[in-house]
């Protein structure tokens, strides 16, 4: 989430766990549903799951010290939800393996959005980020990155490597 903590929910049991790698302080939930699939959180701090066997995407919210879990309610969407993602208006959005549909949700008013369900085609598939938002909002502002690059010949030496990169103000 914004906050560096790590939001989990494992496929078996009911429950929802809150890592911290800073403090390295973990924090375990009891939750009225098993996880189906991805997790995400909203600009509120609420974290979202679609739910394994009720046919619901769940929201929990936090108090105020972002441990504290007090309350859980859900939206009735399709069967099997996969995926939880929140767009860059705040929506969450998720797929349904059981009727091939995708929701968008208005996670202010806990109500899926008048015009949606749609059609997603057969299978939709997806835990992660499907709404490119993510990117935008909760990444590493620091960190290192690696490729490797084969330059075709063996034991090449190179004599160094230029880049050209397009970054984001503030970065």
């Amino acid at each position: 989430d914004r906050d560096g903590i790590v939001w989990t929910s494992p496929n078996t049991g009911r429950q929802l766990s809150r890592y911290n790698p800073a403090t390295k302080e973990l924090n375990v939930y009891d939750v009225p549903e098993t996880s189906g699939g991805g997790i995400t959180v909203d600009r509120q701090g609420n974290v979202w799951f679609g739910g394994h066997s009720s046919d619901r995407i769940w929201k929990f919210t936090c108090a105020e010290d972002r441990k504290t879990l007090v309350s859980s309610e859900s939206v009735l969407v399709g069967p099997q939800p996969k995926s939880a993602s929140i767009d860059a208006d705040g929506y969450l959005w998720t797929v349904c393996l059981g009727n091939n549909m995708a929701y968008k949700i208005d996670t202010t008013t806990n109500s899926i959005v008048p015009g949606w369900p749609v059609p997603t085609g057969a299978g939709p598939y997806n835990y992660s980020d499907m709404t490119g938002d993510r990117l935008q909002t909760v990444t590493q502002r620091s960190g290192t990155w690696t490729e490797i690059v084969d330059s075709g010949r063996l034991s090449a030496a190179w004599a160094g490597v230029e880049i050209d990169a397009s970054l984001p103000a503030q970065s």
